[in-house]
């Protein structure tokens, strides 16, 4: 049986992105903004619907995503970052090691994660408080150490933050996908999300959609486009609420919805 955690992934990447606390993205059928670097390749994968990169086998490969303004780190409720990470390459029980790193004007705030074989693992990192904005973030694909980390939770190879002597991975880069990325509150799983009645209907549509919510207040809904840019904001608090899409492109749209339970983010599509 497959694993989840949330991770990040390396290959060196440029994106830019018009929003600073969520980062929305299954990378379903684009990769539009991403470049790769250090010997590494970067594609949209054989599905056409996730970020695949391979490493070079060098001791840091990575992906790298610059904002077009600078992540606000400084709210601890909204500093996780989330999402899933497989090798499609290890051999069975191999382990490896990998990085993540937000970076800029406050310094780099790093923290290591791992994964096993060709296990499906869903990584979530939680960032510390009192922290200010960065302009960056590097994932590193497999890597020498990566020193003490800062963040805690998930798939950490150090969970107490004590040791900064791992002796890494950078000899076995492979292939590596990632896929929905976000950063934010605590997102419910798919079965907490369910048991709210959350709908959003018609979707597809060529006009606006409905989303209602039967057990719970809808606060927020942020629409973006799958560049990043915020294109819509609600503050309904209602349980139906119509996000009227009439000036909007047709296109992938994701959004996030936050209520008295939790924050999700969920594709919409305009015809």
């Amino acid at each position: 049986m497959m694993k989840k955690i949330t991770l990040l992934l390396c290959a060196l990447f440029t994106i830019s992105l018009g929003y600073s606390q969520t980062l929305p993205m299954d990378f379903n059928g684009s990769i539009a903004g991403w470049t790769a670097g250090d010997g590494a390749a970067v594609s949209n994968g054989t599905g056409n619907d996730v970020l695949e990169i391979v490493g070079a086998v060098g001791d840091w490969d990575n992906a790298k995503l610059t904002f077009a303004t600078p992540i606000d780190l400084s709210d601890d409720a909204n500093n996780t970052l989330r999402f899933s990470f497989q090798s499609t390459t290890a051999a069975a029980g191999e382990i490896h090691q990998h990085g993540v790193s937000f970076q800029g004007g406050g310094g780099a705030l790093e923290a290591n994660f791992i994964s096993t074989g060709t296990d499906v693992v869903d990584v979530e990192l939680n960032f510390p408080a009192g922290l200010t904005s960065r302009e960056s973030l590097v994932i590193f694909v497999d890597v020498k150490n990566h020193g003490a980390q800062t963040a805690t939770g998930g798939a950490l190879i150090d969970p107490a933050n004590t040791n900064g002597g791992e002796s890494g991975t950078p000899g076995l880069s492979g292939t590596y996908i990632i896929d929905n990325l976000t950063l934010g509150a605590t997102v419910l799983n798919v079965e907490d999300f369910k048991s709210l009645e959350f709908r959003a209907y018609p979707n597809p549509t060529q006009s606006s959609w409905t989303i209602k919510n039967a057990k719970s207040v809808i606060k927020t809904i942020n629409v973006f486009d799958i560049l990043g840019k915020n294109v819509l904001s609600l503050a309904p608090n209602a349980s139906e609420v119509n996000v009227d899409g009439s000036t909007l492109k047709s296109g992938l749209y994701f959004a996030q919805v936050k209520t008295e339970a939790g924050i999700n983010s969920i594709k919409l599509i305009k015809n």
